[in-house]
């Protein structure tokens, strides 16, 4: 949280992050109608209904602004909203070290077991079955059948987040302990390294960056960010704030089917398009594509952009919620259909 002089009239401006309780901070402020409060919000909003209920009672006469870090999300917050609340939101995403930049680092790959002819599909962030690791697992086993230059690099934290009852039988690491021996009984290609604070050399290393998220509050995603400054080709599903990145260069989505709530791909058009996009690498190409994600995303991102600073007072009334008609309690009464026709609705 920080203050500012205001120089649009405000004797105070309150940035709220994310990662703080935005209730538990209103109640350490005091409030008072000359000053401005903006919230910036990342996904997972509509799983925090009371906590944003109490926080429109806290702000009534002051002027507010939002800051969502996706179209998507954006949108979906606005939906809470009243329609002439509708413009106290603002895109506006955030911004990945510009360290990412790729740079060429021959001698990691030998240090992690990889072949230096070998190329690298990465996937990095929490490996849950929400992020469909097991699926990635199972299109790169067929890709394999196609071609053997390649390994599958998995990077993250194991956790067992899931958002619908069909979790394997123990935990998630378990499971996909197991489901990666049994892959590599006969070949072994994939690679896994616990998460680690310094990952941009793997970036560096990489190819391609898979993301086959289907996560109910999948918002902008860092790890997208830092592969696209990497210049990595990018497949991704268009699910939730992942859209947001149609405006960047190397992006490949591929359409989310749901069939009686079980998440389903298209497997055999990403195993084409991953076969297509190695058999076309190129370095220089990819340089470029790192510099110019680097400065789309500096042009539009939270750290550089306060274009958002110079609105004007848009509301002096009570920001009431409108109720969300979903509930979780549906979910875990296993009506898995209705969860996911919602998702459905706000996606």
């Amino acid at each position: 949280m920080t203050k500012k002089i205001n120089k649009y009239g405000y004797r105070r401006l309150i940035f709220i992050d994310h990662r703080l309780d935005p209730y538990y901070i209103l109640s350490e402020i005091k409030l008072s109608k000359d000053m401005e409060i903006i919230f910036h919000i990342f996904g997972n909003i509509y799983n925090r209904i009371p906590t944003w209920t109490r926080v429109s009672n806290c702000v009534e006469g002051i002027p507010v602004t939002y800051i969502l870090c996706s179209d998507k999300f954006k949108n979906l917050t606005m939906s809470l909203y009243p329609k002439d609340f509708q413009k106290a939101f603002s895109f506006c995403p955030i911004s990945c070290d510009s360290d990412f930049y790729y740079s060429k680092n021959t001698k990691l790959k030998k240090q992690v077991g990889i072949k230096d002819s070998d190329k690298v599909i990465l996937y990095t962030g929490r490996i849950s079955p929400s992020k469909n690791i097991d699926g990635i697992i199972n299109i790169c086993e067929r890709l394999r059948e196609i071609r053997k230059d390649f390994v599958l690099l998995l990077v993250g934290r194991f956790d067992d987040h899931n958002h619908y009852d069909n979790l394997p039988s123990g935990s998630y690491q378990a499971f996909i302990t197991a489901l990666i021996k049994e892959v590599n009984s006969s070949d072994n290609f994939i690679k896994y390294i616990p998460y680690q604070e310094n990952i941009k050399p793997l970036y560096d290393i990489s190819d391609i960056f898979i993301s086959l998220s289907t996560m109910d509050g999948e918002d902008y995603g860092m790890s997208v960010c830092e592969a696209l400054s990497s210049g990595l080709y990018t497949f991704l599903t268009d699910w939730g704030g992942y859209s947001s990145y149609k405006y960047y260069d190397g992006v490949e989505f591929f359409k989310v089917n749901q069939n009686r709530g079980q998440i389903e791909f298209d497997e055999s058009k990403i195993v084409k398009s991953l076969d297509e996009r190695l058999s076309r690498l190129d370095h220089l190409s990819r340089e470029k594509r790192s510099r110019k994600n680097i400065d789309s995303i500096k042009e539009r991102s939270l750290k550089h952009n306060f274009k958002f600073l110079e609105q004007q007072p848009i509301l002096k009334k009570k920001a009431k919620f409108k109720q969300i008609s979903f509930s979780s309690r549906s979910l875990k009464s296993g009506n898995i259909e209705s969860y996911y026709k919602h998702l459905g609705d706000l996606f």
